[in-house]
Order: C-alpha cells, then sequence, then structure tokens
C-alpha cells in the first residue's frame, strides 16, 4: 500500500500567503518542498482523505484523474479539510463523464456540515438522502468513532481524535486486505485518551507506517493539535503497546508556518528525533521506500 501526500499543511498554508515571517520567507526560498498546500493524501491511486480546499489544485499539480476514484474517507467536517467547491466539483450540474461513483466514510457530523455548505440543507435535502449522494457521486457509510468498516478492499478502524469533539474528528487505521499492508492517518488531533493505543492493540494492529499531526512543533502544548513533546508522547505510546516498531516509519504532517521551521531545518530536526517529515507529493510505500510524484502530466 503507497500513500501519497497531496498536501501537508495546516489550515492557513505554508507559507501562509499573508505571512512574512522567518519561516515563510525561508519557505519561499526553498520552494519545493517548502510549498505546502491544505492536507490530504491518496492511497493506492484509488482512495482520498478528505475533500479540502486544495484537492483540485493538488490534482493539477501532481497530474491526477480523480474520475476512477472508488473510495473515500473525511476525517472531521473543518475547512481545510472539507471544502464546498471540492465537493460541488463533483456535482452532476458540472456535466461530469464517466465518474466512478465513490463509496464515502463519513460521521454524521460531516454529513451535516455537507448540507450546509453546499446550500442542500436549505432547499430541505441532506447528503442522508441517496439521490443527493448519487448527485455528487457518493455512496455514504456513516461511521462513528471507534466503528469498524469495509470499503472494497480496505478495512477501516475508525479512531476518536482529541479535536473538536463534537464534529467527530476521526484517525484512521487502515489495511489493504489484498496484501496485509497497514497504516495510520492521523491528523488532525491533540494528546489522544490514554485508551487509545491498547484499545488498538487489543484489536490487533500493528503498522507499517504511521503519519501524525505535527501542527505546534515547536509551540506550548496545545489543546487542538499536536506540538513536538505531545507528538514523541504519542509515539512512545504507540511503540510502547506493539502499534509500531523500529522497522515503521514515522511520518509528520499538517505543519504549521508559525511553529515549524522551514522544510529542510524540519528535516533535520525530525531525524535527531527518529522520524520523517512529509511533504507534498511524497509518495510512502509500506515497504518502507519513498519517491516524489511526477508534476504536471495527466496520469492514469
Amino acid at each position: 500500500m503507497h500513500l501519497m501526500f497531496l498536501g501537508t499543511a495546516a489550515a492557513e498554508g505554508y507559507p501562509d500567503p499573508f505571512c512574512a515571517c522567518d519561516n515563510c520567507e525561508a519557505s519561499r526560498a526553498e520552494g519545493g518542498p517548502a510549498l505546502r498546500m491544505r492536507s490530504s493524501a491518496l492511497i493506492n491511486d484509488e482512495l482520498i482523505i478528505d475533500f479540502g480546499p486544495d484537492l483540485l489544485s493538488a490534482a493539477m499539480r501532481f497530474g491526477l484523474r480523480l474520475t476512477n476514484i472508488p473510495y473515500a474517507l473525511q476525517t472531521h467536517p473543518h475547512g481545510d479539510h472539507l471544502a464546498d467547491l471540492t465537493l460541488f466539483a463533483r456535482n452532476n450540474i458540472c456535466q461530469l463523464k464517466d465518474i466512478v461513483v465513490a463509496d464515502f466514510v463519513a460521521t454524521n457530523a460531516t454529513i451535516a456540515r455537507m448540507d450546509e455548505i453546499t446550500g442542500i440543507a436549505k432547499k430541505g435535502r441532506s447528503f442522508t438522502e441517496e439521490e443527493v449522494q448519487l448527485q455528487h457521486n457518493f455512496r455514504i457509510t456513516v461511521v462513528q468513532p471507534w466503528d469498524a468498516t469495509q470499503i472494497g478492499p480496505y478495512r477501516i478502524q475508525t479512531v476518536r481524535a482529541n479535536h473538536d469533539l463534537p464534529n467527530e474528528s476521526m484517525l484512521f487505521a487502515i489495511e489493504d486486505t489484498r496484501d496485509g499492508s497497514r497504516l495510520f492517518y492521523g491528523t488532525d488531533t491533540s494528546s489522544l485518551p490514554a485508551e487509545t493505543w491498547p484499545r488498538l492493540a487489543e484489536l490487533g494492529w500493528t503498522f507499517d507506517t504511521f503519519i501524525l499531526d505535527h501542527t505546534f512543533a515547536y509551540a506550548p502544548r496545545n489543546g487542538g493539535h499536536l506540538n513536538l513533546e505531545q507528538f514523541l508522547e504519542e509515539v512512545a505510546g504507540a511503540r510502547e503497546h506493539g502499534l509500531i516498531n523500529d522497522e515503521t516509519d514515522i511520518y509528520a504532517t499538517h505543519l504549521a508556518h508559525h511553529s515549524n521551521p522551514h522544510h529542510s531545518e524540519m528535516v533535520r530536526r525530525a531525524a535527531e528525533n527518529g522520524y520523517k517529515v512529509a511533504h507534498d507529493g511524497l509518495i510512502v510505500d509500506t515497504n518502507h521506500t519513498e519517491k516524489e510524484a511526477t508534476s504536471g502530466a495527466y496520469l492514469g
């Protein structure tokens, strides 16, 4: 199983276009992997995580045609992860051709937000209705944190994030049942409840690839996201309960400009602590290889 990072920034992007702080200026000068769009990801070219505001730009940047995507997961309904115009681009009103109807996993809070931002709620309609789903080329499976479900070949375990709990924010343990490879995708969250890692261990999960929120790296501990200290605590907790080991590839994502240095410096610091830093266009494989996405030429 491989995962392509389509975006790796926090809500304001990195650099923030309205900011001239040292980190933003250094990132503009460095370019390349230091330039980050809002977070989303693509697994095996067939499963999207998060329909955020930069998904369309990422598809153009990396030459992706997303018509044949049969599966999708939504972590939570915040605007940097779920965007009205991204959903609109899937609407048949756009005269789409040859798009696949995707199995889409989301919570009731996410569905309610989709109703609101697309204007469907004002018409007395909802994404709970099959007709509305098919208009947007979705078949929705409703889940809550700590539900288990299956879409196609993927076994999904939702995990409760510590992030805006009324919106049922989720992290995902994902297994490709075709080869047994597994990854953990963990953004957005602050420090997790103590039962999180032992509960996943009891459910039999281990991970080849482990991806975790890094929003407030060098800022004080925070209630909505992880800083470096919290990040390392969660990695240690997962290791203690046998979910990861020395062979597991650990990546930081969802980086904010105000608390993370520019990319090359962040890579240096992360290596000192035994993990890696994701960047837009990085493709990581559960067989412990990396490569860069091709830019500009459409694929598939």
